[in-house]
């Protein structure tokens, strides 16, 4: 923005030099032509009086010394028939301009123009008779030359002036659009989820100080309105916590004394309880996701981290009969990508708990790390479950979506437990924005089961 207000204030500034310069420039050079002009004219008209004034008194005249500039013109004489009396030959052009003027007998000298050269032609005459013409020819090169001076003091006054005035647009540039980039990032950070920022509207333009004060009561409403709303999740997980438990405890005691016929359906009591806890567990974490708090991103070894993760589901995957297992492309090289490592933590907490949910009995998950093809770092969490349709892949990342399964309740064919809360992925897209990271969503790379890959910055 600074760069474009610079180039349309020297436009303006420009376009007025021009519509001055231009005309003063002509004008100014209309003016020497004119002048030269006239001072020819005035030159042959004075020789011309003199020679009458000479020839009526009977008296010899002396052109030399009637001429006032004997270095910037020559002078010729013709008697009443155009023949030449003094001076060097006439030019064919300038000799029927004399005998026109003899002819025609103007009041004032005739100017005629031949290339480069002036010459005025005036009658020496009286009344009664014409004694003959003077003719005062002059070089227009001077003229020209100090034309020429003219336009170029011109052009460079006009070229001082667009600097003067590029200078005071740079420094009007500044001020006006130095606060509107400050407002422009704060507006981008506050809309990436930073609803602290804030901008300090001192000592700028008048109408972008009303606009910074107008965007930091509009932040001050909206943070209001985010925080309660925050809060409110807040306090309904947490009193939404102890009544399941309490009577997820119940159940499991009911459970263990019931008949046979009615387990079964205290099992699935049991699971939708268990799936309202961690609707509940993520309702929390969705809510401290959309905010713009927590640690700033850093330096984080990826291939350690996937191998944190694997040992840390290695148990519970031996329980389910599911292999859980690390694999880096890289080989022994560390690879290290800018990312809050407890965010990063989280979201392949929630990916590999996805890759469980559809995984079954004697199946793997396999945590993959590698670079990509742009140079970024890559880690694949891939699963080979019951997979998911283009559609599916496509409405994971909307919220509470789930593909019409419920968490913990086993699929009729395979046994496999199916689904989620349908906030995990959410959340993960959401940790990751604040990294500058993407996820996305593939078939899995043996036609079964699913490919989620992360993608992070490099650094």
């Amino acid at each position: 923005m600074h760069r474009r207000l610079i180039v349309r204030f020297v436009a303006v500034a420009a376009l007025l030099v021009l519509a001055l310069a231009l005309p003063l420039g002509w004008m100014f050079a209309r003016s020497i032509r004119t002048n030269a002009t006239d001072a020819i004219e005035d030159e042959a008209s004075a020789i011309a009086i003199s020679i009458e004034q000479a020839v009526e008194g009977g008296q010899q005249f002396d052109v030399v010394s009637i001429r006032r500039d004997t270095t910037r013109s020559t002078v010729r004489l013709t008697d009443a028939q155009g023949r030449l009396v003094r001076g060097e030959p006439l030019p064919p052009d300038l000799q029927i301009a004399v005998e026109l003027v003899l002819t025609e007998r103007p009041l004032t000298a005739r100017i005629h123009t031949d290339g480069d050269t002036i010459s005025a032609i005036a009658l020496a005459s009286t009344d009664e008779r014409i004694d003959g013409a003077v003719v005062v020819t002059q070089s227009g090169e001077e003229t020209e030359r100090t034309v020429r001076l003219g336009w170029l003091v011109l052009a460079m006054v006009s070229a001082g002036v667009l600097g003067v005035a590029a200078g005071v647009a740079r420094q009007l540039a500044a001020w006006i659009a130095q606060p509107l980039d400050e407002l422009g990032e704060s507006v981008a950070r506050f809309g990436d989820g930073d609803l602290t920022e804030r901008v300090t509207p001192h000592e700028w333009p008048p109408d972008i100080e009303y606009l910074g004060s107008a965007f930091n009561e509009m932040a001050d409403r909206i943070e209001r309105l985010v925080d309660q709303n925050e809060s409110f999740v807040h306090e309904a997980s947490h009193q939404l916590r102890t009544p399941l438990t309490g009577l997820r405890l119940r159940l499991e005691n009911l459970a263990a004394e019931a008949e046979p016929g009615g387990a079964a359906e205290l099992q699935q009591a049991t699971a939708e309880v268990d799936r309202l806890s961690r609707l509940t567990s993520g309702l929390l974490s969705l809510a401290r996701a959309e905010r713009h708090s927590g640690p700033p991103a850093e330096p984080v070894d990826v291939v350690a981290m996937a191998d944190e993760v694997a040992a840390q589901w290695h148990a519970l995957g031996d329980e389910y009969g599911i292999e859980v297992h690390a694999e880096h492309a890289s080989g022994a090289r560390p690879l290290r990508a800018l990312a809050a490592r407890d965010r990063l933590t989280q979201v392949l907490d929630n990916v590999v708990a996805n890759a469980f949910d559809a995984s079954d009995p004697g199946t793997s998950v396999v945590l993959r790390t590698g670079l990509g093809t742009s140079g970024e770092i890559v880690v694949e969490v891939v699963d080979e479950g019951h997979g998911m349709s283009d559609d599916e892949r496509t409405r994971a990342f909307e919220r509470f979506w789930t593909g019409g399964r419920i968490a913990g309740a086993p699929d009729p064919d395979t046994g496999a437990r199916l689904g989620g809360t349908g906030l995990g992925l959410p959340i993960a897209a959401r940790l990751l924005r604040r990294d500058g990271a993407t996820i996305e969503l593939h078939p899995g790379p043996s036609g079964r089961g699913t490919l989620v890959r992360i993608s992070l910055r490099s650094c």
